[in-house]
């Protein structure tokens, strides 16, 4: 791991460390990082490839490739799981322990641990044909739009990043397989079977509602104001079983998943 360092002491680049590169980065790469002054758990680096160290300049020609690709991702470390880091940590052959670090510092190494393990979430990508400055310019300039934009930075990471549907967040928690958790999820709570007289609530139609609203994934009402209580915390479970913090298998004492023919055909090419 190489010794994490000041990269800009003013103009656009103050505050910015070099986390690893060789001096020539345009030919051979680089990694930038900067820390969010707002939230300082959360680190942002710019991770800059020659295509031409992966691919021959045919290849590249042929396929309209761009040679410069600056790519942003974004590690908060307070998201990432404790086995998470410490996988990223074997994969990189660093121990903590037998280096005398400060706390600053550990956390810079962390984050570049992480984002060689591939634990960190994609937030944007630039390129250039010709100009690599032009490329790693661009990437700096959407870190500052999503330090200054939250709302921005949140719809980016909520966005799906793979064919499964994984958001930039799921990555950045080291979870890249999310997005089939959900499906499965969403699928299982489309065929219930609900048994009434076992709902654990003293309104047990408004409950149940809610509940099912809430596996959907569905929103509040616009009239908030005037729904039952009961549907409320239906609609709180209901999104804990959507998001996978509350097994559904639980709750076999009122709510099941529907056996009939068509609930189990979807949930054999579910599970096929």
């Amino acid at each position: 791991m190489s010794n994490s360092k000041n990269f800009g002491d003013s103009g656009v680049w103050r505050g910015w460390r070099e986390l690893s590169g060789d001096i020539n980065w345009e030919d051979y790469g680089g990694k930038w990082g900067f820390q969010d002054p707002s939230n300082p758990s959360v680190f942002y680096v710019i991770k800059h490839d020659n295509m031409m160290e992966y691919m021959g300049e045919d290849e590249i020609k042929e396929n309209g490739i761009d040679i410069h690709v600056s790519n942003v991702m974004r590690v908060d470390l307070s998201e990432v799981p404790e086995s998470e880091l410490a996988s990223a940590f074997e994969c990189c052959g660093f121990d903590p322990d037998e280096c005398e670090l400060s706390a600053s510092n550990l956390d810079w190494a962390k984050v570049e641990c992480l984002v060689d393990y591939g634990v960190a979430a994609p937030m944007g990508e630039h390129s250039d044909p010709s100009y690599p400055e032009r490329a790693r310019a661009a990437a700096r300039r959407e870190v500052a739009e999503l330090i200054a934009d939250s709302a921005k930075c949140n719809a980016k990471l909520d966005r799906p990043v793979n064919a499964i549907g994984s958001t930039a967040r799921d990555f950045g928690q080291g979870n890249c397989m999310a997005g089939l958790d959900r499906y499965r999820i969403e699928q299982q709570t489309r065929a219930l079977k609900v048994n009434m007289k076992r709902v654990p609530s003293d309104d047990p139609i408004a409950f149940t509602h809610g509940f099912q609203t809430g596996c959907a994934g569905g929103p509040f009402p616009a009239d908030e104001d005037d729904l039952a209580p009961e549907w409320i915390k239906g609609h709180e479970l209901g999104l804990m079983v959507r998001d996978g913090k509350e097994d559904i298998r639980e709750l076999n004492t009122w709510v099941t998943p529907d056996t009939s023919n068509a609930a189990m055909d979807l949930m054999a090419r579910l599970q096929g």
